[in-house]
This record gives C-alpha cells, structure tokens and sequence, in this order.
C-alpha cells in the first residue's frame, strides 16, 4: 500500500509517467489498488526503457546483476523496514547498489546507515495516511459494536492467547489471526472501543496503528523497537512492555479507564494522526523528485 501511495505521488507530481509491472503470480483481483490505473501497467517488463527506476523490498532481484551496478538512470529505493541492516539477510547485499534512499522512520535510517554499506544519498519520509479516507470508517464511540479487537497477524500464537485471557473480562471480543482486506480491517478498527496491535518486535513504522489512531480505538501496542516519535506511552497510547502478562494489564486499564483519561488519550491520539499525511509525504517526496538528476549525478 505504500509503494501504491509513492506511484501516486509520483502520478501527480507530473515529474514522470509512472507504469508498474506485475508478475505473472501477482495478485489481480479488486485488493489489487493498481487496476484503476489499467493504462500504467506494463505488458513486458524492460527497465532499461525507464528513465528512473522506483525499488521497494527485493525488486532489486529484477534487474540482471550486471544492471544492478551499472545502471545510469536515477534509482530510487524505498526501505520500510530493519532486514535491509541485517548482513544475514538477502536484501543486505542490495545497499551496495547505488540508489537514492528514502528511510520511513530515523530509527530504521540509523540502522541502516551504520552498516556502512550504503551507495548514494539518503532521506528520511515518515509514513503517511489518508485520514479523510480512513475517517470514513470511524463509528461514534457509543456505538460502537467490540469492546476489544486484537489485531494479530504478526504474532498469532501470543493474539489466540491473549484472546483467551480476555474472555475471561466478560466483554465483546474480537481476534483478527487472518489476513481480511483493508476495508474491512478499518471498519472493524472504527467499530472497536480498544484495539491491542502486535507488532514485530522491530518496525520500520508500522501503520496500522497510526491508523487506529485516526479511527478513535483506544491503541494498545506493546514496546517494538522503531518509531519512538510517534507512538508515546500515556500520550497517544498505552505500550506496556512486550509480554502476555504485562499486555494483559494494560488491557484492563483500557477497558475500564475513567471517561477523562480516555477522552485524553483519543484527542492526542487523533492530533498525532493528523501530523501524518499523505500531503506532507508528497511534499518532501516531491522535492526529491525535482532535484533527482542532480542527486544522482553528485
């Protein structure tokens, strides 16, 4: 969803005329947020035809190796998340590979930027989100239908678990352990009084929560390592520390928190979501598509 946001900005920057290429394993159905752009999907994959090159993830894996060093043309290299520092890890040996960098969090940059590895200029864009859009999705706090959701895909053993333990609170509980699609996810977010989110115990930036935020849930979310900006313990959100027990408490504490502490918490937590949009994401990418030609030639 993120790169889909990057083609976006790119689209109206008016910069460049973004076009995506799919696998023949990609997914093509209607979670597939490219198809309404059927006029910028590529039948043929030849990216020396390009006249920059966006990368997220592995794509690197798609230019032969001798291009992979020798290519000419502006590279532009999205990195969301920790592996990229790990030497163990096969995007490690991407960093050598001469790219303009975007880094979604300082903690992530930092890492990355340590190994020493890196081949070109770096930036540093926090994630944004449409908040309009996911506003859409934000149900009064009384009508609400789930007294707890838990949202779970990243960790499904510890989720069944805590979810076994919340049954025991006698209130409406909800265990997301599969994928959904977005908009049922954000509906179900904007139907929830708290929401517990498991992240990795490191993150890049990690959104969902950032998007429960704007939708009003109560965000719980254990201590990850990554993005001390925006998630703030007691501010915007409850973080206990990342184990069954601890989590379980603080559960309690959100369920049954006083009217004023809560109504606190969800005010900061809608200013921080507001802090974070798509706009001020464009805006700094777009700098850094003004100024490509001379970031590559320097």
């Amino acid at each position: 969803m993120k790169v889909f946001d990057y083609f976006e900005h790119i689209k109206l920057s008016h910069a460049f005329t973004p076009s995506i290429y799919f696998t023949a394993d990609s997914i093509m159905n209607k979670q597939n947020p490219w198809l309404k752009y059927q006029d910028c999907i590529l039948k043929n994959w030849r990216p020396a035809e390009s006249d920059a090159l966006f990368l997220a993830g592995d794509d690197w894996d798609s230019l032969p190796p001798k291009e992979r060093i020798d290519y000419t043309k502006p590279v532009i290299n999205l990195i969301q998340g920790f592996k990229h520092a790990k030497p163990d890890n096969l995007v490690f040996k991407y960093l050598s590979y001469r790219a303009i960098r975007i880094f979604v969090g300082e903690e992530v940059a930092n890492a990355v930027r340590n190994t020493g590895r890196i081949n070109g200029p770096t930036f540093i864009i926090t994630n944004g989100i449409d908040l309009d859009y996911i506003r859409l999705y934000s149900k009064k706090r009384n009508e609400r239908d789930i007294d707890l959701l838990i949202v779970g895909i990243k960790n499904l053993d510890l989720a069944r678990s805590l979810a076994q333990d919340c049954a025991k609170l006698k209130v409406r509980v909800r265990c997301l352990d599969f994928q959904i699609p977005r908009e049922e996810l954000l509906a179900i977010m904007g139907n929830s009084r708290v929401t517990i989110f498991l992240p990795l115990s490191k993150e890049g930036f990690y959104l969902p929560a950032l998007e429960g935020m704007a939708l009003e849930t109560l965000v719980v979310c254990p201590k990850f390592e990554g993005n001390k900006v925006l998630y703030k313990d007691g501010f915007n959100c409850l973080m206990p520390e990342y184990r069954q027990d601890m989590i379980f408490n603080t559960i309690k504490i959100a369920l049954f928190m006083p009217a004023n502490l809560l109504n606190r918490l969800l005010d900061h937590a809608l200013l921080s979501a507001q802090s974070y949009t798509l706009e001020q994401e464009r805006a700094k990418f777009s700098d850094i598509l003004n100024q490509i030609y001379d970031l590559w030639e320097r």
